[in-house]
């Protein structure tokens, strides 16, 4: 019985798992481009060095 509690094999199905791991890896793809446009984005709408001036 304890064996049964342990396995998630039994409780979730592989697949499951499979589709939630690959959706999670597409999460986290879209969420790197998407931070790296917006740090792109805002380097080029205030210049590269604007930061730098201390104004």
């Amino acid at each position: 019985m304890l064996n049964q509690l342990v396995s998630f094999d039994k409780l979730i199905g592989t697949k499951l798992i499979t589709i939630l791991y690959y959706f999670g890896l597409i999460g986290i793809a879209l969420g790197l481009i998407a931070g790296v446009l917006s740090g792109v984005g805002t380097m080029v709408s205030f210049g590269f060095f604007s930061g730098l001036s201390g104004w």
